[in-house]
């Protein structure tokens, strides 16, 4: 297909223009149409253009299938074979000019290409943000650059670290995912909007710490610093020097900046980065594909409209929130507190097999059990609640670091004579219906729902990690402890990640840990129950409810 460019087009933006329509085989054919098929067309474009571009992709000269044959001889004015060295990643090109094109232009191209390179290197463009980035950065804002949405990891180590191959290890990582260098702002329109950059740099701190209460304060003090969106890198590295030859590694970033599924790849590619740097081995500094700026910019392309309708009439009939801490429950803003309960391994399968008895998948148990609980604390059949998804669906969309993952709503409706089986497998189909339309942001869908708010309770079901994997990860680096620490900003937000243990953890604002404990019981208590009624036909209305609460 034809590329149309002028004395005054930005080699930039042409070059991102063509990168974003590419594969484009509709374009190519509907070119085709117009060229030889459209009686009205056709003449306009018989015209034979002077200059032929081919960039081949990677591969050997060997490799490149030359349009025109290669032998020399081709109708062109100019033809240009381009490609990428597979074993060196340079970039080669040959150049066949007819007899009166001077050779100089090969020396144009090449400035130009230095021209764009160096422009490249400091330049700024803007991308989209993905949803739940949307929703975040308009919450950061109401908070301002305080400890909110602030994420730690905390690692100890069994050696002295090298700050200078760390600095370096933080560039590599920088350089194959741009998203965790970014900044956020907003356009024209006031909508947010990722702001990217190559060559940024994330200093590395030295501390000395002697106790573990003097480790604690660093990292409060590190928290109570925040982040200013604007003003990016969004990520502080600082290592910590401990008594006897140990170090600590304090990474601490905005959570505007990447998801949990992210965070094992940073880690991954850091750390890796690291080892290689002190091995002197090289870096390849290209970044990732596909990336993060390419997700986003695929779903602003889509159109929301069909996704509007869907959930329009997917809560048609909802009377209103589930608000389990009221409508403006006070709350204080440092971190949540947490409780922890980890089932036995026996509790664990029952409830695996429970699941397979009822036909549906563990999420769909686990999720019809917290709208149980939900319906009984607030006195309602019915029960709203945030869930998390992925957003990981797509082809390529596993190794992308950013935020990818989104907060939709659920929905239970547990009518009393159903039976436990009925009632699940209506959860899990409702689920599956909204699928398709768990791109849209949490604010989107609440508009078309008709309402302000939804919920105050979110359910993470945290099947991601690889527990074996961050074993092995430590293990090789020579990490003897971790700790992460993030939060959002519900009420409550519950974590389950299942395993041979079923982990369920309870992230509470209120720092009421009395109400805490119970609520997490009368959770486990469900589970429990149903596990155990795989074989009844009993219907809801006889499970047994919330156990009360004591007097005051």
């Amino acid at each position: 297909a034809p590329v149309r460019l002028t004395a005054h087009t930005d080699p930039v933006a042409a070059a991102r223009e063509i990168a974003e329509r590419q594969p484009d085989e509709r374009a190519h054919v509907a070119y085709g149409g117009l060229r030889y098929l459209n009686p009205q067309t056709a003449p306009l474009l018989t015209a034979r253009p002077q200059v032929l571009f081919n960039y081949l992709g990677r591969g050997g000269e060997s490799e490149a299938p030359h349009v025109t044959g290669g032998d020399g001889c081709t109708p062109y004015a100019v033809e240009v074979n381009a490609w990428t060295d597979a074993a060196t990643g340079s970039l080669h090109a040959t150049f066949t000019l007819a007899e009166d094109v001077p050779d100089e232009i090969t020396e144009y191209w090449h400035r130009a290409l230095e021209r764009i390179a160096e422009a490249a290197a400091t330049a700024e463009r803007t991308a989209p943000v993905s949803p739940l980035q949307r929703g975040l950065y308009f919450q950061a804002q109401l908070t301002g650059p305080a400890a909110h949405y602030v994420a730690q990891s905390y690692f100890t180590f069994e050696r002295r670290l090298d700050t200078d191959a760390l600095a370096r290890a933080m560039g590599y990582v920088l350089a194959r995912h741009p998203a965790v260098g970014a900044g956020f702002t907003t356009d024209e329109d006031g909508n947010p909007v990722q702001v990217l950059a190559a060559g940024r740099r994330v200093d590395v701190r030295t501390v000395h710490a002697a106790t573990d209460e003097e480790v604690d304060a660093l990292l409060r003090a590190d928290r109570e610093r925040g982040f200013d969106p604007g003003e990016p890198p969004l990520i502080r590295l600082t290592v910590v020097r401990l008594p006897d030859d140990r170090d600590g590694l304090l990474l601490a970033y905005h959570l505007l900046l990447w998801d949990g599924w992210s965070r094992e790849i940073v880690l991954r590619d850091l750390f890796d980065a690291y080892r290689a740097v002190l091995d002197g081995e090289p870096l390849d500094p290209g970044p990732a594909t596909p990336g993060f700026e390419d997700h986003t910019r695929a779903l602003a392309a889509k159109d929301p409209a069909a996704s509007e309708r869907f959930w329009a009439a997917h809560l048609a009939g909802l009377s209103g929130p589930t608000l389990l801490a009221g409508p403006a429950p006070a709350l204080p803003d440092d971190l949540p507190r947490a409780l922890v309960h980890t089932l036995t391994a026996e509790r664990s399968e029952a409830l695996r097999s429970a699941a397979r008895t009822y036909g549906v998948t563990l999420n769909s148990v686990l999720t019809g059990a917290f709208g149980l609980l939900l319906g009984a604390r607030t006195g309602r059949a019915d029960a709203v609640f945030g869930v998390t998804v992925s957003g990981r669906e797509g082809e390529g969309l596993a190794d992308v670091v950013g935020v990818l993952l989104n907060t939709v709503p659920m929905w239970t409706r547990a009518r009393p004579h159903d039976t436990v089986r009925a009632y699940l497998t209506g959860v899990q189909a409702a689920r599956a219906d909204a699928m398709e339309h768990e791109h849209l942001g949490l604010g989107e869908i609440q508009r078309a729902g008709g309402h302000d708010t939804l919920f105050d309770n979110l359910f993470v079901l945290q099947n991601f990690l690889d527990l074996d994997a961050f074993a092995e990860m430590n293990a090789r680096h020579g990490i003897t402890s971790v700790r992460a620490d993030d939060s959002t900003h519900y009420p409550f937000t519950w974590v389950v990640t299942p395993g041979d243990r079923l982990t369920v953890k309870l992230e509470y604002r209120d720092h009421d840990t009395a109400g805490a404990r119970r609520l997490l019981d009368d959770y486990l208590r469900l589970l429990d129950e149903l596990a155990a009624r795989t074989g009844s036909t009993e219907p809801l209305g006889a499970l047994p409810g919330p156990a009360p609460a004591p007097r005051p």
